[in-house]
């Protein structure tokens, strides 16, 4: 998986939860490639998502012990991941077998690197465990949500991002004894608009003066696939996210 990510820096940090957006961003790129079987694959991925238009409330996450699973099995893909884009070419560090970092920029007052545009990303001559692959995105304008809250609900609003994709809104509230409750509502990006519907805060414990106290965020991402020699399934994805 190789991901590459624009994002709005916290404003300020409140026992670990983020409160409003600073007016600078941080561009980052990651990537992992490992071999796992399905139950160690199935622990990764996020549950389903709700009809687009729509939300679904669920309790906290909780851990549950299931059967025992052989850890998943970091892969070579070479000493370094080059990413070239409209303002350039970068790399992805090699930190551990299989596993890359780099930070483009933070705490920046405009996006530096990850503008809108094509993608391409390969490793070269490829490593030990995983052949050599070259593959394209096409990044669209960045993803920029607002969130509007008052005494008749929250709206959340945005624009760039793909034009055909769908956006990720997740919210969160809780009590000050640490009872909580969580919610996932999707839209498509056409849409520039969702509002949560009342139902959902029905859900949730009492969020304060006009919602104030609810945690909200909203995603979109672009992303493609792939394969190499050693490599099954492959994503090479795109997201800008901002709190």
């Amino acid at each position: 998986m190789v991901w590459l990510a624009a994002a709005k820096d916290c404003g300020y940090y409140y026992y670990y939860y983020c409160y409003g957006t600073a007016n600078t961003y941080s561009e980052r790129g990651s990537a992992y490639f490992s071999r796992a079987g399905l139950p160690a694959v199935s622990g990764q991925t996020r549950p389903g998502q709700p009809p687009v238009g729509s939300c679904t409330v669920l309790p906290p996450q909780t851990f549950s012990p299931g059967p025992p699973f052989s850890q998943p099995v970091p892969l070579d893909a070479g000493p370094v991941l080059n990413v070239a884009g409209p303002k350039g070419v970068k790399q992805l560090a090699l930190m551990s077998t299989g596993n890359y970092q780099q930070t483009f920029s933070t705490g920046t007052k405009q996006i530096d690197f990850l503008e809108p545009g094509d993608y391409v990303i390969d490793n070269g001559p490829g490593g030990a465990d995983i052949g050599s692959f070259r593959v394209t995105l096409s990044a669209a304008k960045p993803f920029t949500p607002t969130v509007q809250r008052s005494a008749s609900g929250v709206k959340v609003s945005w624009t760039g991002g793909n034009p055909t994709g769908i956006v990720t809104i997740d919210g969160s509230a809780s009590t000050l004894s640490g009872v909580g409750a969580r919610f996932t509502c999707t839209e498509r990006i056409a849409a520039g608009q969702f509002t949560i519907p009342a139902e959902v805060f029905l859900g949730l414990p009492a969020d304060g003066v006009d919602h104030s106290g609810l945690t909200v965020s909203a995603s979109s991402s672009t992303a493609v696939t792939f394969k190499a020699k050693g490599l099954d399934y492959g994503q090479f994805s795109f997201s800008s996210v901002a709190q």
